[in-house]
């Protein structure tokens, strides 16, 4: 147990405590002797016993000359009632006061916060969660073991971490807080979950060899190769004053080093991700190494000249004549980074000497889809086959046939059939194929089915097409008990799979419609994966749209837009709400242009932001503004009925009444239900329209 002075409020409510109970209970033995007066009184009028009543009345000081007997009995009634009905006001008071008291009591109990240096106590922040909106690097200690109190361990961890985020602007938020039992990995990654931290800090403290060592536990991974578990070596305790120096936690110190400068390259701050990663000296995880080599160059190449690199890194004969640096390289910014451009000049540099190699080509094919250059994209695919016939080239190239800049969907069948022919047993592209029959251009839903079937079939734990065959059941044949099924199988496979407890809450909110149980199960989702941005993401649409609670979508919107801030559909949701419901236009437009900003969007994907673009404008009367989104979005996508709804709106109140009829008949003509819920909106139309 950790063991913490009590304070003066801790006291004094105590002491008001006693108080109050004595109170309570002195009144309430009063009420029951009045009580008891009353009973005697009634009882003395019915055995007319007058020596009792004028004892009675001669407690209370009353005179009893000249009164009749009934007057007598009146009075005392009258005043034993009135002290009775005061006593219980008394006892009420005092009653609540002690338990209030009692409240107060218990919470500054569970929640100590003392320090005193001499007596070796915690200086603990209040037991309360990290917000998750912040950018901070969220970094939670919890108590070494029991007695290592006596070293003050964990204040000095607080400390250094604290002067490291004052001296190099590191953005770091530091909690130290009271727990009580023995911790270990599990225990401390439920409680870091629970306080939304990225890392949680524990101590394995050896008595007999007083030694310690720091553990960890990272919560929010910046890449998936990292391990979320570890620890730094033992060291003495007559050593633990170098924590100051940063030596127990140097290894924690790296991790933060690198997750910070991978956040900054993904904003493509080269320059800070480069001050963050040549503080990183000491990691002895081989991984990091070797990342932070690649990262360091990364940053070496976009921050100076290739001269400089020689005397910064010592690296430019390898720069010059490895191709696999640069292949490596490039691998790198493809996998964790937003720059295709940079991730293409890497790939292409010595595109000659990759010979029969086909993953390069196949991957400055993604770099290009990335980017939205399809054409560059087709010619890499192909070169990619052309090298080595491998079953991921041939579904790559089908996915990106696809697209609304090609739609070959013919051509696109017969490669994702390809891979299965090249690779029959692997069950992504049976997976891969059903999605195919499932687009809004085929529908063929049967066909879909059977291939995640087969995919099951191949690999009974491969979830994936689970939760599309669940998909397919209450989206397309309506048999919201049979997606449930589906969804029940795969909970059995992994009940702790983050992706399933997100599958079950996006089949309450859309088809059953039980919000409260999809807002459960989107909040399990994000128990079990705080990264999970689409759960935050849907999670903001239940709030705002099903419980009209804005403060709380907004909450979520923002946390999604914090793990992936480029993501369109994030941006967007976000952009509604502010548009629509807080007037805050100006960060409306720029949510929905950032969402406009990804250069592999669809069709539709870019009428619906250049509509919300157009809405912004129409929100505030500048009709003109507006005219040039919706138009815009209509070159996109003709047939978006939001479009061509609102150009109808404004022309019909700018008096333009020929073009308000060709778009009443575009809406009427996506949407027939519209011809009765427009046809009476403007009598001066009604009269021009002639059907």
């Amino acid at each position: 147990m950790i063991e913490t002075a009590p304070d003066i409020t801790t006291s004094i409510s105590l002491i008001a405590f006693i108080v109050a109970v004595i109170a309570t209970a002195i009144i309430a033995i009063k009420k029951i002797r009045s009580q008891n007066k009353i009973e005697l009184l009634k009882n003395s009028q019915k055995q007319n016993d007058i020596k009792a009543l004028e004892v009675i009345l001669d407690t209370f000081h009353i005179p009893i000359s000249d009164l009749t007997q009934k007057q007598k009995y009146d009075i005392a009634i009258k005043q034993l009632t009135f002290k009775y009905k005061r006593l219980s006001a008394f006892l009420w008071f005092s009653g609540i006061m002690a338990f209030l008291l009692a409240v107060l009591i218990g919470i500054v109990l569970l929640n100590p916060k003392e320090t005193n240096a001499e007596n070796h106590s915690f200086l603990f922040d209040k037991n309360t969660p990290f917000e998750k909106i912040q950018e901070q690097y969220k970094i939670l200690i919890l108590p070494f073991y029991k007695k290592s109190s006596d070293y003050q361990i964990e204040e000095r961890l607080k400390k250094r971490f604290l002067e490291l985020n004052a001296e190099r602007g590191l953005n770091l938020a530091v909690k130290l807080i009271s727990y009580n039992n023995d911790i270990d990995f599990q225990k401390a990654e439920d409680i870091g979950k629970q306080y939304n931290a990225d890392i949680v800090l524990f101590g394995d403290f050896d008595i007999d060899a007083h030694k310690v060592k720091l553990c960890y536990v990272i919560i929010n991974k910046p890449i998936n190769e990292l391990e979320s578990k570890g620890g730094t070596e033992y060291v003495k305790l007559d050593g633990v004053s170098d924590i100051s120096q940063g030596y127990l936690q140097e290894d924690v110190e790296d991790l933060i080093y690198w997750t910070l400068g991978m956040q900054a390259l993904k904003k493509k701050e080269y320059q800070k991700g480069l001050e963050y990663f040549e503080n990183i000296n000491h990691t002895n995880n081989f991984t990091i190494q070797e990342l932070v080599k690649k990262a360091l160059i990364i940053c070496y190449i976009k921050t100076t000249n290739a001269a400089e690199i020689k005397d910064l890194y010592n690296l430019p004969n390898e720069i010059n004549k490895d191709s696999n640096l640069y292949f490596d390289l490039a691998y790198f910014c493809g996998q964790y980074l937003n720059d295709n451009e940079l991730t293409i000049t890497l790939y292409r540099h010595n595109e000659l000497n990759y010979g029969s190699y086909s993953a390069p080509y196949n991957n400055i094919a993604i770099a290009y889809k990335n980017d939205g250059d399809y054409l560059s994209a087709e010619k890499y695919y192909k070169l990619a086959i052309k090298q080595n016939e491998s079953a991921l080239c041939y579904s790559n190239l089908a996915e990106l046939y696809t697209s609304d800049f090609f739609k070959k969907y013919d051509l696109s069948e017969k490669l994702y059939l390809k891979a299965i022919q090249l690779d029959s047993l692997n069950p992504d592209y049976h997976n891969y194929l059903g999605n195919f029959y499932c687009l809004d251009s085929i529908k063929q839903y049967d066909k879909a089915k059977n291939y995640f079937l087969k995919s099951i079939k191949i690999n009974p734990n491969y979830l994936q097409s689970y939760f599309n065959i669940a998909d397919l059941y209450s989206e397309y044949y309506n048999k919201i008990d049979s997606a449930k099924y589906y969804l029940d199988m795969a909970y059995k496979i992994d009940n702790n799979n983050s992706d399933v407890f997100y599958n079950y809450g996006k089949l309450y909110q859309y088809h059953s419609r039980q919000y409260e149980k999809a807002k459960k199960y989107y909040t399990k989702a994000i128990e079990l994966d705080g990264t999970n941005a689409i759960a935050y993401d849907r999670l903001g649409d239940v709030y705002r749209y099903n419980y009209k609670m804005n403060w709380k979508a907004e909450e979520n919107y923002r946390i999604a837009l914090s793990i992936s801030p480029d993501n369109s559909s994030f941006n967007n949701s976000l952009g509604i709400l502010l548009c629509d419901d807080y007037k805050k236009y100006d960060e409306a437009l720029s949510c929905f242009q950032k969402a406009l900003s990804k250069k592999d969007l669809s069709n539709l994907s870019k009428a619906i932001y250049l509509t919300n673009c157009g809405n912004v404008y129409i929100n505030q009367n500048k009709y003109s503004d507006a005219e040039k989104y919706y138009l815009e979005a209509l070159k996109c996508d003709s047939s978006y009925l939001s479009a061509n709804y609102n150009l109808y709106t404004i022309y019909d109140k700018t008096g333009k009444y020929e073009k308000a009829i060709q778009y009443y008949k575009n809406v009427c003509q996506i949407n027939p239900e519209y011809k009765f819920i427009l046809y009476v909106m403007s009598l001066k139309l009604k009269q021009l329209f002639k059907p």
